[in-house]
C-alpha cells in the first residue's frame, strides 16, 4: 500500500477497527481516483462485514447491503 494510506489517528464509533484515514482531496479529479474513493467505500462498510472470517462470508455480506445512495 502507498505510504499515505494509514489507519486513523483516533477511532470513533462511526469507524470500524480496520478503517483508513481519508485522504484530503482538493480537486474532484483526484477525489474520484482509486484510493480516495475506495477508502470512503471501505470505511462505510459495517464492522461485521469487514471482519468476516472468510472471503465467501465477506462477499455474501457485501451483496446483501443496500447499494442505493
Amino acid at each position: 500500500m502507498p505510504p499515505y494510506v494509514t489507519p486513523p489517528t483516533r477511532l470513533t464509533r462511526h469507524l470500524h477497527p480496520l478503517s483508513f484515514r481519508q485522504i484530503p482531496t482538493p480537486n474532484n479529479y483526484y477525489k474520484f481516483s482509486f484510493y480516495p474513493a475506495t477508502i470512503v467505500l471501505w470505511n462505510s462498510l459495517p464492522a461485521n462485514i469487514v471482519q468476516a472470517p472468510t472471503l465467501d462470508q465477506f462477499r455474501l455480506g457485501v451483496t446483501k447491503l443496500d447499494h442505493s445512495f
